[in-house]
């Protein structure tokens, strides 16, 4: 919730009646009107943001195609802002997860009060997850459809890549991989309707589907953070193909790490 609530006020404290923690580490969007309830009993706070989520919101009021839904999400882009002036500074310390957030931030947070912990896996845990076996090879997209980039990323790729992709590769299948892959009303009919489309909603892990498949795109055109299908596909030593605001973040060379395309044509050519 955006305001604060009285019982989060009065639960808090009550937990703080019984322990008294050395730091308090308070995560995610609307919560740092409770920052309060911490620092008046001397005790330190950490702010962790997963993005710039102002500027995230802003690039998703952009996007939206009805009026009535660009001044929705311009007017939380504002409640965002709005929170992050207020409350990011009563924090000790502000931990973004890239170099482009941290500049973000520096532009109304003193410098020395913002930290960079990047997003990271435990490689080791990859090489015990067996790859999904298919027949044909396989090109393939991981990440939640409920997020708007996520959304509009794919639709982008079936819009504008995908025919142009199979005329010249033949049968090379794409598997939608993620939560909400099929309840998006614009992704269920591309595949119904087009060959070669196949959504997995609700699966127990992505990683095989990165592991099996000859390639990882991440046609991505929004965006802050970074991307964790990235880093997984590193892990699991799959090639990625992805957008260079989707690659944003992470330390890596196109042609080298990674592979960058950010025109219809340019995907087409370097997945082939």
């Amino acid at each position: 919730p955006i305001l604060k609530r009285k019982e989060i006020v009065v639960e808090c404290e009550r937990l703080l009646n019984d322990f008294k923690p050395e730091l308090i580490w308070l995560d995610y969007l609307f919560i740092g009107q409770y920052i309060a309830v911490f620092k008046k009993k001397g005790i330190p706070v950490i702010y962790g943001t997963h993005n710039a989520q102002s500027k995230l919101t802003q690039q998703e009021a952009q996007s939206r195609g009805s009026l009535l839904q660009r001044m929705k999400y311009r007017s939380m882009a504002k409640l965002h802002v709005m929170h992050e002036r207020a409350f990011f500074k009563k924090a000790d310390y502000l931990v973004c997860v890239s170099e482009q957030d941290r500049a973000f931030y520096c532009r109304f947070l003193q410098e020395e009060r913002l930290l960079i912990i990047p997003n990271f896996i435990y490689i080791q845990d990859y090489s015990k997850i067996p790859q999904y076996e298919s027949k044909k090879p396989f090109i393939c997209f991981v990440g939640s459809i409920d997020n708007f980039q996520n959304a509009q990323g794919i639709l982008f790729f079936l819009r504008e890549i995908w025919q142009e992709l199979k005329d010249r590769a033949g049968q090379l299948p794409l598997f939608v991989v993620g939560r909400g892959s099929k309840s998006n009303a614009e992704i269920l009919t591309f595949s119904k309707n087009m060959r070669d489309v196949f959504l997995f909603d609700d699966v127990e892990s992505v990683v095989p589907f990165i592991k099996g498949s000859v390639a990882s795109i991440v046609p991505l055109l929004h965006g802050s953070g970074t991307r964790l299908k990235i880093i997984e596909s590193m892990a699991c030593r799959t090639p990625v193909v992805s957008t260079s605001l989707g690659a944003e973040g992470i330390t890596v060379s196109d042609g080298k790490e990674i592979l960058i395309a950010d025109t219809p044509d340019q995907f087409v050519t370097q997945i082939l």
